[in-house]
């Protein structure tokens, strides 16, 4: 036809695919235990991988979450000073520089993420329920290879 555009039938199945993929995200994000522990407080994706980094490392400063995080210093630096008013973060000083503060998750926080870890875990648990021991495998394998 005149003035049309060519059809892209070499792009479909791909296209197709990212929907999918879309709608199968959509629907992960909805399956669920409830509502999760760190949204009922208000934390925000950032406050939430800063809580997981200081459970991994224990102490941290501004500039080591900005690096693992990799975001600028005054974006970790607000969320910080958001977690430290909300009694989630600790800072102290270091004895040895003045200068340099140590980050650390105070009691509340500790307890914020072993709820946030049941959930995460029962989240897990729902979405591999449907899939045999074989399957499982296989989705995570499939996972493992798509994020890499």
């Amino acid at each position: 036809m005149p003035g049309s555009m060519p059809c892209r039938c070499d792009t479909l199945p791909i296209v197709n695919t990212e929907r999918t993929l879309i709608d199968l995200l959509k629907k992960l994000m909805a399956t669920g235990a409830g509502k999760p522990p760190a949204v009922k407080i208000g934390l925000s994706p950032t406050e939430i991988n800063i809580v997981d980094l200081l459970v991994i490392h224990r102490h941290l400063t501004l500039k080591d979450l900005s690096r693992l995080l990799e975001l600028s210093p005054p974006t970790v630096s607000v969320a910080v000073k958001k977690m430290e008013e909300s009694g989630l973060i600790l800072k102290i000083s270091n004895s040895r520089d003045k200068r340099v503060t140590i980050l650390e998750l105070s009691e509340k926080a500790e307890n914020l993420f072993r709820e946030i870890e049941k959930y995460r875990q029962a989240k897990v648990k729902k979405l591999v329920s449907n899939l045999n021991k074989e399957e499982q495998k296989l989705f995570l394998h499939l996972l493992d290879k798509a994020v890499k």
